[in-house]
């Protein structure tokens, strides 16, 4: 059972969960950063992080 997992899903093409993350950490870091100067840093890390994880889909769009 397990061969035949690893046949259809390589190990290169998995999705890796930390780039995923790293994108959205960035993405709140800068966002919060961003938002101190609007005083709001919550909607700043808000944004940020749906920012992130729009750049992330689309580095990774198949």
């Amino acid at each position: 059972m397990r061969e035949k997992q690893d046949e259809t899903f390589p190990r290169e093409k998995r999705p890796k969960k930390e780039d995923k993350n790293s994108y959205i950490i960035l993405g709140a870091i800068i966002g919060f950063a961003a938002g101190l100067l609007w005083d709001h840093p919550a909607i700043g890390m808000l944004i940020g992080v749906i920012i992130g994880k729009l750049l992330y889909d689309a580095k990774n769009k198949d």
